[in-house]
């Protein structure tokens, strides 16, 4: 047995320290060399008890062991596999940094790294090497002792786990954080955490750009409408009363004190009723000394709907006499007075009224009529008293005539006519025409004064431009033109006079002016299908004829004609007037000494033009004027030579007649 003296660290160490009788002996299972005696000197036994090996040479001759690198304790150490059976100490590696340079396969079951840093340069570490299945894998993770917890793979639920709170900044999607909440994360700077100041503030900035235009209506908080706000008023309104409106200091409730006070007042002075006034007590009492009432008839008993049963009347106060009624006996039913207030008489009683004249006694003023009482009144009475009859100038062989234009019976001479002048009862002169006149109706009179004393048939009359037939619709009293039909209010009449009367020698006698002097007027009726009317006279002309179909003017040439037919002057028109329609035909006949004709001018208005050229000579006064057959009035006319101007321009395609009265 060898016997170890001492430890040594180095070869070198070893060498220095050997004596002669002393030899070395490496102990393979420390590491370690050691001494031992020996018998041959140390030099050479040292050298020959040595020999070089795999990766190691020996020169015997110099006693250097060589190993191919340097192995101090600085330098790099590379060994290309290195095989440990046992265990490898760190007490076995005397070096600082240990580099393998293949692969480190360690078979062991266990492997214990005590380096306070680990580092790994493959980006994947493999755990479970060799498992198949997930089960295999089932629990495999890191563990991290002291802390006591660990990070494992689950099987069943093929899940990663942790069994202790990650904190770490994460990508991608995160399934469960059901035990964190806000507290744990800090805010950043985009995606900022709520607060109420936040809220308001973007609530403020983002509703004062919005309207409700931008808010849908709900079911319960409706928008405002018109008509619900209508609707909605109706429904409350209906359920208040005055009670629920505070009075205002102007429109004050009613009270019976401030009705008592105002009435007061108001009885104090003159009361003046704007509307009815209806008393509804039971006695009315006027102490006025003058009562005017408007109406003409006072209505007594109003109240009575039924079966009449009480007596009704006037009673007069008398003071210290007797009053007196005058009453309607309903029991008798006839009306009854009283002179002493007991005692009634009933009227028309054979004592005071049989109810005419012979029971009424003859006073002093108003006589009756009796032949004995005119016969004396003619007797004593001459045609002067006559209203009617002006006997200036009477003179011998004279006899009384009608003046129209007096409307007087006044002396007129058969031989000399020296008593007045003839043709200023029946012509007027040629430079004289009467002036159209107009009337606007009221509504309450159908008589109106005119100037001239004329025959009606001498005139032409239209309410509101329809033509009235004389005789008919209108008649002339005197100096009165009476509508036969009340006009009504705003109605406009217009009268114009036939005053050119030419009167041909001879015709007039002592009695009359002959017939055939008049202006004859030919009546018909239509019955829808005829448009030939047989004519009493031949005018000579269609322009001697004045047609009124229906009260509506009618144009010559265009609306009707003259023709003959079998030797009979016959009035044709241009298509059948209507069934019951009535026509007038005014044969205006012309003195042939005179030789006068009737003349017309036709146009059709285009709504601009307002001058039309007409005959020379004429004035408004001697021109009819007809706009689609109603005549209008001269005042919306004027006439300067030979060009007649409206005032206002006459319609597009409205018919323009223009007749020429002569002159």
């Amino acid at each position: 047995m060898a016997v170890v003296l001492r430890e040594y660290n180095t070869i070198e160490e070893l060498y220095e320290n050997l004596t002669a009788t002393c030899g070395i002996d490496f102990n393979d299972s420390i590491g370690n060399f050691s001494g031992y005696p020996i018998q041959q000197s140390i030099p050479s036994c040292a050298r020959e008890s040595l020999c070089g090996g795999t990766g190691v040479t020996y020169n015997n001759q110099t006693g250097e062991i060589a190993i191919g690198q340097n192995v101090a304790t600085t330098s790099d150490v590379t060994f290309n596999t290195v095989c440990i059976n046992g265990s490898l100490l760190s007490d076995d590696i005397t070096a600082s940094t240990v580099t393998v340079c293949g692969d480190l396969t360690v078979t062991g079951t266990t492997t214990t790294v005590n380096s306070s840093t680990l580092e790994i340069k493959d980006v994947n570490i493999t755990l479970a090497k060799g498992a198949t299945t997930p089960t295999q894998a089932n629990g495999g993770g890191i563990y991290l002792e002291g802390a006591n917890t660990c990070f494992y793979y689950n099987s069943i639920a093929d899940t990663w786990n942790l069994d202790k709170n990650l904190c770490a900044n994460l990508l991608g999607q995160v399934t469960d954080i059901s035990n964190h909440n806000t507290d744990d994360l800090a805010e950043g700077v985009v995606n900022l955490y709520y607060t109420t100041t936040r809220a308001n503030t973007d609530f403020d900035t983002r509703l004062g750009t919005k309207t409700t235009d931008d808010l849908t209506e709900g079911t319960i908080n409706l928008y405002y409408t018109t008509t619900r706000a209508n609707t909605d008023f109706d429904t409350r309104f209906a359920t208040k009363t005055t009670d629920d409106l505070t009075e205002g200091p102007n429109n004050l409730y009613y009270t019976d004190t401030r009705a008592d006070a105002r009435i007061s007042n108001a009885l104090s002075g003159d009361i003046t009723v704007g509307g009815n006034l209806t008393v509804q007590g039971t006695t009315t009492t006027v102490d006025s000394n003058v009562v005017n009432i408007g109406d003409s008839i006072i209505t007594l008993n109003a109240d009575e709907i039924g079966a009449p049963t009480q007596d009704a009347g006037i009673e007069i106060q008398r003071g210290t006499e007797c009053n007196v009624f005058i009453k309607f006996n309903e029991t008798s039913d006839i009306w009854q007075y009283t002179n002493d207030g007991t005692t009634f008489t009933n009227f028309g009683t054979a004592s005071i009224f049989t109810g005419n004249t012979d029971g009424v006694n003859e006073g002093s003023t108003n006589l009756y009529y009796t032949d004995a009482r005119v016969d004396a009144r003619l007797q004593s009475s001459s045609l002067n008293t006559l209203c009617d009859v002006n006997l200036s100038g009477l003179a011998n062989g004279c006899f009384l005539a009608y003046n129209s234009l007096t409307c007087n019976f006044e002396p007129a001479n058969p031989s000399s006519n020296v008593c007045i002048n003839i043709n200023d009862i029946y012509c007027l002169s040629s430079e004289t025409f009467a002036t159209p006149e107009t009337f606007t109706a009221d509504g309450l009179t159908d008589c109106f004064l005119i100037t001239q004393c004329v025959d009606q048939n001498s005139t032409l009359v239209y309410v509101n431009t329809i033509w009235q037939r004389p005789g008919t619709d209108y008649n002339i009293y005197n100096n009165d033109l009476c509508m036969t039909t009340m006009p009504d209010n705003g109605d406009v009449i217009y009268l114009r006079y036939l005053n050119r009367v030419e009167v041909a020698d001879g015709s007039i006698t002592l009695n009359h002016l002959a017939a055939s002097t008049y202006i004859p007027v030919d009546l018909f009726t239509g019955d829808g299908n005829t448009t030939d009317f047989t004519l009493s006279l031949d005018p000579g002309s269609t322009n001697h004829l004045q047609v009124v179909v229906g009260g509506l003017m009618q144009r010559p040439g265009t609306h009707f004609n003259l023709v003959t037919v079998n030797n009979n002057p016959t009035l044709r028109f241009t298509a059948p007037p209507a069934n019951t329609v009535e026509i007038e035909a005014y044969l205006i006949r012309i003195a042939t000494s005179t030789n006068r004709q009737y003349t017309s001018s036709q146009y059709v208005g285009n709504g601009v033009l307002t001058d039309f050229v007409i005959e020379n000579g004429h004035t408004v006064n001697d021109v009819l004027v007809f706009l689609n057959g109603s005549l209008i009035p001269p005042n919306e006319y004027t006439i300067s030579g030979t060009t007649l101007q409206f005032g206002d321009a006459p319609l597009n395609l409205q018919e323009i007649d223009i007749r020429y009265l002569p002159i």
